[in-house]
């Protein structure tokens, strides 16, 4: 028997008990009956209202808590893990069973400014979503907002109920697709210290003298608007 009640429940970072969380859950869901529709908004909500940033990585606990990242100011972005941590609190406030996958991912939707920072095309702990929905577990991702996928000439990926949505087509003339390898399985809260731990062992160029102000002098020079 599987323990749904671990994938409803709040955690450090999917604080679905937060105010702000609660409010928001259900002013996004409100005359919305059908669960697959109330589900939808939520994962629309997560997708198109905040930008996919790969430059906006950070390792602060804090900053990655569900109610951090949808109470902070300033322009509405965020990169994998932190849209899939507030789509899972979201959707556990309306009662909607909600964990997190994250697996290493190539032809990742990214910068060639990116890869060359990071020295690969491994993108290393890509975060997005399983619900239980219909009697089953289904896979989903709110990374990549319809904007950008538009302006990048691919299609975004879109909710649905009876299969699953994680293999982002690259472009839609060239047939490239993401790959994703070594996935780490699925997890009720971010397993940060596995997160860090193999960010540090993929990219240690990263995490040496002057490695993270590198990135960021390069992050804020290049960052998507």
């Amino acid at each position: 028997m599987q323990n749904f009640d671990l994938y409803l429940e709040p955690t450090y970072f999917i604080d679905s008990h937060h105010p702000a969380i609660v409010e928001k859950a259900h002013e996004l869901v409100n005359n919305i009956e059908s669960e697959v529709d109330r589900i939808k908004a939520l994962f629309y909500y997560v997708r198109d209202s905040y930008y996919y940033s790969p430059y906006h990585v950070v390792f602060n606990p804090y900053k990655l808590k569900a109610s951090t990242i949808l109470t902070r100011t300033g322009v509405k972005k965020g990169y994998c893990i932190e849209k899939a941590v507030l789509f899972a609190a979201l959707c556990r406030v309306i009662n909607v069973p909600n964990r997190l996958i994250f697996c290493n991912v190539r032809n990742h939707i990214a910068t060639d400014n990116v890869e060359k920072v990071l020295g690969t095309d491994l993108m290393v702990f890509h975060g997005y979503n399983e619900v239980f929905v219909s009697g089953k577990w289904v896979k989903c991702t709110v990374a990549f907002n319809k904007s950008l996928c538009d302006k990048l000439n691919v299609a975004a990926l879109e909710f649905d109920e009876e299969k699953d949505q994680v293999f982002q087509e690259f472009d839609k003339e060239g047939g490239k697709f993401m790959v994703y390898e070594n996935e780490y399985g699925t997890f009720h809260d971010v397993p940060y210290d596995l997160w860090v731990s193999e960010t540090k062992r993929l990219y240690p160029h990263l995490f040496k003298e002057g490695g993270n102000e590198e990135f960021l002098l390069m992050a804020q020079k290049h960052a998507l608007k």
